[in-house]
């Protein structure tokens, strides 16, 4: 554990030195952080939690926050809340006692080894069995509670209950509640952007439709079909309205021509549109680790929203199960999600990009190691026009000289070699 001490004080002590030779901004919120309850170390955990809430607020010019030798004297005078207090009885003592704008509160604890995870996986053609085992992987859980009394009535801003591997992992998720709490985006989140930046597509495409059969799926028995190993592969039509039709365009009065080549096609009526919408889903890509990807498709949308899903995922081990070789059991789970939405304009055809991004998941041990693309558009009903799935690996243009390449003129383009329908020929 003094590991782990050591490097909780790094990561607020400089920040407090900061604090004491720099005036804050009297115009901003005055936020108090109670210090945690820990009661399996005597509290000490949670007073360190406590200042880094404190110290990343100042740093980063979220809050106005009590120096850290005056904290202490103000520490009693408003005892610890417990996490499922009445939110108007905190908001009110607050006021009162410490007259801040923004509270925080919460507690740290070993999770107890009866906390139990269900796992679900298929154990024939169409039975879902269940297994529950002990939590593993998780030395702490992180509750955060905060308020922002200006809002009128007062509600919890942050209810959030985070799982930490060690002690290491306690300041990225307290960044993460700040990120909930402020609004603004954490240090990773702003270190990740700066990175996508000098993200350079190359290579093919990774989302091919060439010669790949299509899995529509109008029954329980075909839900059991996705599960198998060779139906992986395939693009996924999970509901009714789904299908391939001619590229369309559309002049200025609406009327429309098809022309080579073949779109994925959605077909929303008023039900569909006003409940689940209407998707579908890529085949899986496999991916690499600590890479970034860039996902883009053209659209063309007659009314229905449309936003694009790139989902990630891993085969995950189902603890005390095997297969009928003996072998552990693995069980593909959704650990991760990238999404993007359009705004272009409608019966005009337009590309939706992503920025370079890193597929990852907040758990280090469930970092995916496939993605998928989504297709989806909800409300209000009508018809959505999808072609030029394209997925590609990135490159860093600072270190690679691909990426230096890829910026002239043999830079791949963005829409070499599509394909057409399921097994036929290519766009042209």
């Amino acid at each position: 554990m003094k590991k782990y001490s050591i490097a909780l004080v790094v990561a607020f002590i400089l920040p407090l030195f900061a604090q004491c030779g720099e005036e804050q901004d009297p115009a901003l919120p005055y936020m108090v952080c109670l210090d945690f309850k820990s009661d399996f170390d005597n509290g000490k955990l949670g007073k360190q939690v406590g200042k880094m809430f404190r110290a990343k607020s100042f740093k980063r010019k979220f809050y106005v926050v009590d120096a850290e030798y005056e904290w202490e004297e103000r520490a009693t005078a408003m005892p610890l809340p417990a996490l499922d207090s009445d939110v108007a009885k905190v908001a009110s003592e607050a006021k009162e006692k410490l007259a801040c704008d923004v509270i925080i509160w919460g507690e740290i604890e070993k999770p107890k080894e009866s906390e139990k995870v269900t796992h679900e996986h298929f154990t024939g053609k169409d039975e879902l069995s269940h297994t529950t085992t002990v939590r593993k992987n998780t030395e702490l859980l992180l509750h955060v509670r905060a308020i922002d009394l200006r809002q009128t009535p007062p509600k919890l801003a942050v209810d959030t209950t985070y799982e930490c591997v060690n002690n290491f992992e306690l300041s990225p998720k307290i960044d993460e509640a700040l990120k909930l709490l402020t609004g603004e985006p954490t240090p990773a989140d702003i270190a990740a952007a700066g990175d996508s930046n000098f993200m350079i597509p190359v290579g093919d495409n990774l989302c091919s439709r060439r010669g790949i059969d299509v899995l529509r799926i109008s029954s329980p028995d075909d839900f059991a079909k996705v599960k198998t190993p060779e139906m992986l592969n395939t693009w996924t039509f999970p509901m009714e309205g789904i299908n391939f039709t001619p590229i369309p365009h559309f002049d200025e009065v609406g009327n429309m021509t098809k022309t080579k080549g073949s779109a994925i096609h959605f077909t929303l009526s008023q039900a569909v549109a006003d409940s689940t919408g209407l998707f579908c889903y890529s085949p899986y890509i496999a991916i690499k680790p600590e890479t970034y990807y860039q996902v883009s498709f053209d659209v063309n949308t007659l009314g229905p929203k449309v936003i694009m899903f790139v989902k990630g995922y891993r085969d995950i081990e189902i603890p005390d199960v095997k297969d009928a070789d003996g072998k552990p059991m693995k069980h593909r789970q959704e650990v991760s999600k990238h999404q993007k939405r359009w705004y272009g304009e409608k019966m005009q055809w337009g590309t939706l990009t992503t920025q370079p991004f890193l597929p990852k998941s907040a758990k280090p041990e469930h970092m995916p190691q496939f993605i998928r693309v989504q297709l989806y558009a909800y409300h209000p009903k009508g018809e959505v026009y999808f072609k030029d799935i394209v997925v590609r690996e990135c490159v860093d243009k600072r270190k690679n000289a691909i990426g230096e390449k890829a910026q002239g003129a043999d830079a791949p383009k963005a829409k070499e070699e599509q394909p057409g329908e399921a097994g036929g020929k290519a766009d042209e």
